[in-house]
């Protein structure tokens, strides 16, 4: 019997070839996992705050964990709807023990923080007064603070809603915006979605 000469041509083609495969494969696989961790309940672990694959009309896209750079930052969750968007930031800032006060200064000055980020991030921006808003759930009660903007980039005008408490010695701020051709339909979902995360807190 004759054995065929291996061309080292053909040899490298097809290694080249199964190489590329595996590449391509290894990329799908990882956006299907990544998609997967996304559609799961995230639980932050010391608040148990629980984050769903859906609040209301808004779906989870992403979850990033800035603790990975710099301790203390914590984590977002980010939703998206038609012409919505919700972000949720719970960090500590590396201090252990946060105060449940609205006045007191160390909330306050976070609170400022991230006023000043908005005015940062938009070129145009008009707020009303920031003002304490009480909150009574089934099961839960807390008081944070909040702030009303509007925001004007480019002729897109948008609503947005800041709010900010402490639990558990971690600060949890919510960023809600939505485009105001959406504000009939936006509205009640901010509402709903703020409900979702203050009922969780725990006496």
């Amino acid at each position: 019997m004759t054995v065929p000469k291996c061309d080292k041509r053909e040899d490298i083609a097809v290694a080249t070839y199964i190489s590329q495969i595996s590449s391509k494969l290894f990329v799908i696989g990882f956006f299907v996992f990544a998609n997967l961790c996304v559609a799961e309940t995230y639980t932050h672990e010391i608040t148990g705050l629980k984050f769903e694959d859906k609040v209301d009309d808004l779906t989870k896209t992403i979850v990033t964990n800035y603790e990975n750079n710099k301790a203390g930052l914590g984590v977002s969750v980010d939703y998206r709807g038609e012409g919505k968007k919700l972000t949720i930031y719970v960090y500590n800032l590396r201090i252990k023990n946060l105060s449940t006060d609205l006045n007191d200064p160390f909330v306050v000055e976070n609170f400022k923080n991230a006023i000043q980020e908005i005015y940062s991030l938009h070129t145009q921006v008009k707020m009303k007064d920031p003002v304490p808003i009480p909150y009574q759930g089934k099961n839960s009660r807390s008081d944070w603070l909040m702030a009303v903007f509007e925001t004007n980039d480019r002729g897109r005008i948008q609503n947005s809603y800041l709010m900010s408490t402490t639990y558990k010695n971690f600060f949890v701020k919510l960023r809600y915006t939505y485009d105001l051709d959406f504000k009939q339909t936006a509205e009640p979902t901010g509402g709903r979605a703020f409900e979702y995360i203050a009922d969780q807190f725990k006496p």
